[in-house]
């Protein structure tokens, strides 16, 4: 198989909200591959990946089989989650990322806020940015670990 170069990967098999953000990334200069499918992404996900953007509702299977998957790889990518159905399944989605070492930039509830879409796809793709939401989530980690339970 062939190397492949793009810098965010997008897993949607929503045409429109695609459309939407591919036109974002465009602009913002990344490379784009979309695939529709976890087994396409399992096919070209690698860790030089910059961005992630992640449909959660996925026909043939679930968003949350591919968090678990970029887990168990140690993926360094962020993220930028999205689903039609429901702010819930999103935060549920996220604070599984991000217990699992995911960087979750945002959680965005389709049809997109395009501006929000638009801060996220900037935040996950600039490397500064990048690393200080990795700094302040190492930061709350440590603070939890502080707490003392009950």
């Amino acid at each position: 198989m062939g190397q492949y170069c793009f810098s965010t990967l997008v897993v949607s098999d929503n045409q429109e909200a695609v459309g939407t953000i591919v036109g974002i990334a465009s602009a913002l200069g990344e490379s784009v591959v979309v695939v529709d499918s976890k087994d396409n992404f399992l096919e070209l996900y690698t860790p030089a990946v910059r961005c992630i953007v992640l449909d959660l509702s996925l026909r043939e299977s679930c968003g949350i089989e591919i968090i678990r998957h970029l887990a168990e790889t140690k993926c360094r990518a962020p993220m930028v989650l999205t689903t039609p159905s429901s702010s819930k399944l999103l935060a549920v989605a996220r604070n599984l990322a991000e217990a699992l070492g995911i960087l979750v930039v945002d959680a965005v509830v389709e049809p997109f806020e395009v501006e929000r879409l638009r801060a996220a796809m900037i935040a996950a793709t600039d490397p500064a940015e990048v690393a200080r939401l990795r700094s302040r989530a190492a930061a709350a980690v440590q603070q939890a670990g502080r707490l003392r339970w009950c």
